[in-house]
């Protein structure tokens, strides 16, 4: 009767995991590809369950293996057990943290031929991997400017820092006001940034700061929370000033301008005088007549000390200088090599775009070992639809697309896209006319695009087929 009862469980279980387990299994990753820690027969062979529902289909057994069974400590081969991997080495959790393919990516990649062992470690050896930590508070609030400023210190982050964002906005009427600022790194290791209420409409009360984190392994933490009252002035306190808010672009505040038409500020370098000229256009910010322009260093084709002059057109029409300001920009250079060999990818690649030298380089690697293979000119995002800046990963791919620009390109093809964030986003070639290789627009080195990045064919081609799905993309 035991015997039987047995029996009949036995047959049960394989029933029940027929059930579970899908019979197909597709996956787009080839078995060789993951030879170092898969073997097909010895992992259909090893689970009942898996020869159940996939039968001799390698490739299924791939799709189950990548998606379920690293995180189940499945063994696929007998010299890898992805726990184990982890367990052992303190550097691979710092830089890979929980994702476990990534673990098994890089033993295929680099951990074998390392000579490191992947098996007999049940347990953490040396301190386990924790998610960034620190302290977020509110370093200073003036009710006199309506300016506060807000810093998160005291950071432990095993794998490094990307960068860091405090999203803020008003508590009156939630998040309908919220602005992402990108904190600003301090000589002690610090991250602040400082804010004008009246950007956010002049609004008087309580705001709300919270603050995220992106760790050299790509994984965003959120860091903490605070908060602050103030009361913003009605009549501000000055009438011109600026900030740096990103590499290479200064923001000019005006204050006190009402019932404008039109808001102009005129910038130009002060090493040939105003031969670089150009006009930006203001943005209204709300309460005490505030208005805004961004100067980006790139705009003008060099760096240094910058004029200012703000034009303002009034109910009636006249035009007249309201205030003038200068500054200094700085021409945004390519990031150090350390800033790239600090980072790592789930594979052997990485890809890094400058946005103010309007340059992509492909590098192939390893963290602390990054080589530029390839580096290629591209256009980025215009003024309004700006590429922007972060750490990423290659997530879809396909040959081209087709949809319409504007009225001077009502229809246009691109070619070899490799998207960064969903299809919104991408690495692509030049515009083409509809279903064709006739160029409709080739330029380079300009910010034309709606966002993405714009390359040429070949490059666009390159990315295309040597850069692998899950790849590392930081845009700065």
């Amino acid at each position: 009767m035991k015997k039987f009862f047995s029996k009949i469980m036995l047959t049960a279980a394989a029933v029940l995991a027929a059930v579970i387990i899908p019979k197909t299994f597709a996956s787009a990753e080839e078995p060789s590809d993951w030879s170092a820690v898969f073997n097909g027969e010895y992992y259909l062979n090893s689970y009942a369950d898996l020869r159940a529902a996939f039968g001799n289909d390698i490739n299924a057994a791939l799709g189950h293996y990548l998606t379920f069974g690293l995180s189940e400590g499945r063994i696929a081969e007998p010299s890898f057990d992805v726990y184990s991997y982890r367990n052992r080495y303190l550097d691979l959790r710092n830089a890979f943290g929980t994702d476990l393919r990534a673990f098994a990516r890089h033993y295929c990649d680099y951990g074998k031929n390392e000579g490191r062992i992947a098996t007999g470690c049940p347990t953490i050896e040396g301190p386990e991997y924790t998610d960034p930590t620190g302290n977020v508070y509110v370093i200073s609030a003036d009710n006199s400017t309506g300016i506060f400023s807000v810093r998160l210190s005291d950071i432990v982050s095993p794998s490094g820092i990307s960068n860091v964002l405090f999203p803020v906005w008003s508590e009156e009427n939630g998040q309908d006001d919220i602005q992402w600022i990108p904190g600003d790194r301090q000589a002690d290791g610090s991250y602040s940034m400082s804010y004008d209420a009246a950007l956010l409409g002049g609004k008087s009360g309580k705001y709300i700061i919270h603050c995220y984190l992106t760790a050299g392994n790509g994984n965003m933490t959120f860091m903490g929370a605070t908060e602050v009252t103030i009361q913003v002035p009605e009549t501000p306190s000055k009438k011109i000033y600026y900030e740096t808010i990103g590499n290479g672009v200064v923001r000019v505040h005006v204050a006190g301008v009402y019932n404008a038409q039109n808001v102009e500020f005129m910038a130009w370098s002060e090493e040939y005088g105003q031969d670089d000229v150009k006009a930006h256009q203001g943005t209204y910010e709300g309460n005490g007549g505030r208005w805004f322009a961004d100067i980006d260093w790139h705009q003008h084709g060099r760096g240094g000390h910058f004029f200012c002059h703000v034009w303002v057109t009034g109910p009636s029409g006249e035009k007249y200088l309201y205030e003038a300001t200068e500054f200094n920009l700085t021409v945004n250079g390519s990031v150090s090599q350390n800033v790239i060999n600090d980072m790592s990818s789930p594979t052997n690649y990485l890809i890094a775009v400058s946005r103010y030298d309007f340059e992509t380089t492909v590098y192939k690697g390893s963290r602390g070992n990054w080589t530029p293979v390839r580096i290629m000119g591209c256009t980025v995002g215009e003024t309004g639809s700006r590429t922007p800046s972060g750490t990423y990963k290659i997530e879809s791919k396909g040959y081209s697309f087709s949809g319409p620009k504007n009225a001077a390109y009502p229809d246009y093809t691109c070619y070899y896209y490799s998207g960064f964030i969903g299809s919104t986003y991408m690495f692509h070639s030049v515009l083409y006319q509809p279903g064709t290789f006739n160029i409709i627009d080739n330029s380079m080195g300009e910010d034309v695009s709606h966002g993405c990045i714009r390359l040429l064919l070949d490059d666009a081609e390159f990315i295309y087929d040597t850069v692998p799905m899950g790849s590392r993309v930081y845009i700065y």
